[in-house]
């Protein structure tokens, strides 16, 4: 069976094949290998991921006022993510997952509104990089760790700088690094 990354990269090619698009779009690849590692449905897997990306290239429009094409991708993408829902057709998990898009952007804009302290930031911060696997997870009683999930929400953050962060300094976001690196998980060479 094909990983979920070239099941996903087929759909967008097809998605995309009538747009001259040039600008790149930024796939969370660690979600990709998370859900290849656990046994869902392949369009609640494809679901999450095209609406990771949806939202993150929406995002990047509100924050860098980026072309109308990027507008038009992100929209498209959407809307290819509720194509796959339809298709899949559990109600549930249209329902959860409808649930869990309101509350990312609620901690968005929590994070955009509020002084927050850094424990507080960090919580948010993990739940908003996270909310659609684990939505996907507990909707269709995937057993976990929440170790998989503060890892994958480390390696989003050294990865790629969320534009919803885009108000941290570097030297800011670099020292939020750390803190989850040190406080929240244990990564290779860290024996906390």
């Amino acid at each position: 069976m094909d990983s979920i990354m070239t099941l996903f990269n087929k759909q967008i090619k097809d998605v995309l094949s009538d747009i001259n698009y040039n600008e790149p779009i930024i796939v969370n690849e660690p979600l990709s290998e998370v859900l290849d590692t656990y046994h869902l449905p392949t369009e609640a897997k494809l679901s999450c991921l095209m609406i990771d990306t949806a939202m993150n290239l929406l995002d990047s429009i509100s924050f860098d006022h980026t072309s109308k094409h990027s507008i038009l991708i992100g929209d498209l993408l959407s809307a290819h993510y509720y194509t796959i829902l339809a298709t899949f057709n559990d109600l549930t998990f249209q329902k959860r997952m409808s649930e869990a898009i309101i509350k990312s952007n609620e901690l968005k804009s929590y994070i955009h509104h509020h002084k927050l302290d850094t424990p507080t930031l960090i919580d948010t911060i993990i739940e908003i990089e996270t909310i659609f696997p684990q939505t996907a997870f507990q909707t269709f009683d995937v057993d976990y760790s929440q170790d998989v999930f503060l890892q994958l929400a480390y390696k989003r953050l050294t990865d790629y700088h969320p534009d919803y962060l885009n108000h941290l300094s570097d030297e800011a976001y670099q020292e939020l690094i750390d803190v989850v690196s040190n406080d929240y998980i244990k990564v290779e060479g860290n024996k906390s």
